[in-house]
């Protein structure tokens, strides 16, 4: 994975996964999903976040109250950026290695990462019955590769995937939602669901496609989320507690200047 940046630098984020708005959407709907179910959150609250890459999350929340924020991901460049922010970091090549973590977190957040990984099931595992806590919070964010869109590319024989064989750092997994949310359910249970889409697919349908406004596409996506949804965001509970929201509630901003406490931890 290491090898990415120079073998395909166009697919490279680096900072503009900062810029990207549609990286600003995932979150933004995570957030929402956490404020509709949380009402009360205790103090010295910790959130895992598993490929946080450069810690993107902590914007959207405010780090006080003791709020601990922990990024694990493999990136060392997007690391020292999270540990800027105020985020303890651990890297961890989660192909080859289990999380090094011990004790429990209250909120564990996976975005667009679990397709990456050789053994997603293994990770949600690890997480649920390791480093949960009784009635802890996951979030986690997968894209939808079988769109519509993705279906005509098939029948077209362009296929899903520009660089298929050759970068292994990309997706290895283009399950539907319906064994999204299979899978999901294995290791959670569900209290909440949200989809996003947009238009701007790139060439020319992205640039007719993408004039119509997000509103149609997320209407789009809630009718028929199978075909027009680009994503589904998942929140879940451990499937042996009965979650009932009053334990968990945070303090939630928008792009808000933030304290944070003094980050620390490994970086390699």
């Amino acid at each position: 994975m290491s090898d990415g940046p120079q073998r395909f630098p166009e697919l490279w984020y680096g900072e503009k996964y900062n810029l990207d708005k549609y990286v600003e959407m995932r979150y933004r709907i995570c957030v929402n999903l956490i404020r509709e179910n949380c009402r009360c959150l205790p103090e010295n609250v910790s959130i895992l976040d598993i490929g946080g890459y450069t810690g993107k999350f902590i914007d959207f929340l405010k780090l006080d109250n003791g709020m601990q924020y922990y990024d694990v991901d493999l990136d060392l460049p997007a690391l020292k950026t999270a540990k800027s922010k105020g985020a303890y970091v651990l890297r961890v090549d989660l192909q080859r290695n289990w999380l090094p973590l011990h004790g429990k977190f209250d909120i564990v957040v996976m975005t667009e990462v679990l397709e990456h990984l050789q053994d997603p099931e293994k990770v949600l595992h690890q997480v649920t019955e390791g480093l949960l806590s009784d009635n802890g919070l996951v979030l986690i964010s997968l894209p939808n590769e079988c769109t519509l869109y993705h279906r005509l590319k098939c029948l077209l024989g362009k296929g899903i995937d520009t660089y298929a064989l050759r970068a292994m750092f990309k997706h290895l997994h283009f399950p539907t939602i319906r064994q999204e949310k299979q899978f999901v359910e294995r290791h959670l249970r569900i209290i909440g669901i949200e989809y996003w889409a947009y238009g701007d697919v790139g060439g020319i349908i992205g640039r007719l496609s993408g004039r119509l406004p997000y509103s149609f596409w997320g209407a789009l996506a809630r009718v028929r989320p199978s075909l027009f949804a680009r994503g589904v965001i998942f929140l879940g509970a451990k499937r042996t507690h009965q979650f009932d929201g009053t334990s968990l509630s945070i303090p939630i901003g928008y792009g808000e200047g933030t304290s944070s406490p003094t980050a620390g931890g490994p970086e390699d």
